[in-house]
């Protein structure tokens, strides 16, 4: 089971990686816990309690999709801030 683990953790990572650059649909959540003045959010591949999350910069109201553009990736948490039109 650990090594399972270990091996979707560098799945996960690759994924996040690959994702850096790209602009991404987002579904904002809310705050960032770790941070007020970010939010948070998933994308088309984030189910909550399974997979990582989006933190974001911008202005956004929960439960709407925003634009996101991603800046970076960590731990297969991805960074990025909203895009405006």
């Amino acid at each position: 089971a650990e090594l399972i683990l270990e091996l979707q953790g560098e799945i996960l990572d690759r994924f996040a990686e690959g994702q850096v650059g790209r602009t991404l649909p987002v579904l904002v959540e809310g705050p960032y816990e770790q941070d007020g003045g970010l939010l948070v959010g998933r994308s088309w591949a984030d189910s909550p309690e399974i997979d990582s999350f989006v933190v974001l910069e911008g202005e956004a109201v929960p439960g709407g999709i925003v634009p996101v553009h991603i800046d970076r990736a960590e731990n297969g948490v991805l960074y990025g801030s909203v895009e405006r039109c």
